[in-house]
């Protein structure tokens, strides 16, 4: 990361409000995520630097999008195949039953992947820096899930979201906040000294 991008991030993590990314008793963090077939698209190219910030882009502060999605036991066992994970709370209706659950439960993380699928298909090109996320009530596989993220916080490039899954009943599941850096490529005619990052 550049002086420059790291001084913008450490603004963004300075603005009132913002809790700090270690806050939490459960990070989830963007290195898990590349297991999965739906992770966030990363700028690859040194022309990244040739870009428009989130301001000129017209992200605004309570922008929401949202993916619905319901986790079948095949996708499960994939994720937990990928990854080494052998909990039987996620495939044994037995052991799920004797902790106390009403069912097989979706990994959270696996809910939580939700959140960079969001940010790098409706911005490409986003790089996802961080996550923290707390997990407030268990899904159950086959239970429809919707996950959102909302801008909260924008420093030039660096945007904060605030992020959640709920059930189909409204009840919350995860929530937390994430940041990404989302940029775009200059567009033809416009001088590179109109270009912030």
């Amino acid at each position: 990361m550049s002086r420059g991008a790291a001084a913008a991030a450490a603004s963004l993590l300075r603005l009132p409000g913002l809790l700090p990314l270690a806050h939490g008793r459960t990070r989830a963090f963007a290195s898990v995520v590349p297991a999965l077939s739906i992770v966030a698209q990363q700028a690859a190219s040194p022309a990244a630097s040739q870009a428009v910030s989130a301001e000129a882009r017209g992200i605004q502060i309570g922008q929401s999008h949202a993916m619905h999605k319901t986790f079948t036991q095949a996708e499960v066992d994939q994720f937990l195949s990928m990854i080494g994970d052998s909990n039987p709370l996620h495939s044994d209706d037995s052991a799920a039953a004797a902790a106390g659950f009403s069912g097989r439960i979706i990994p959270g993380i696996l809910m939580t992947s939700m959140f960079p699928a969001i940010i790098g298909s409706t911005f490409p090109g986003a790089v996802y820096a961080s996550q923290n996320v707390s997990y407030r009530s268990p899904a159950l596989v086959g239970q429809p899930v919707v996950a959102q993220v909302t801008v909260s916080k924008r420093s030039r490039s660096w945007i904060m979201f605030h992020t959640c899954c709920t059930a189909s009943d409204g009840s919350l599941l995860v929530e937390g906040e994430a940041m990404a850096k989302i940029k775009v490529d200059r567009p033809a005619g416009m001088p590179a000294a109109a270009v912030k990052s």
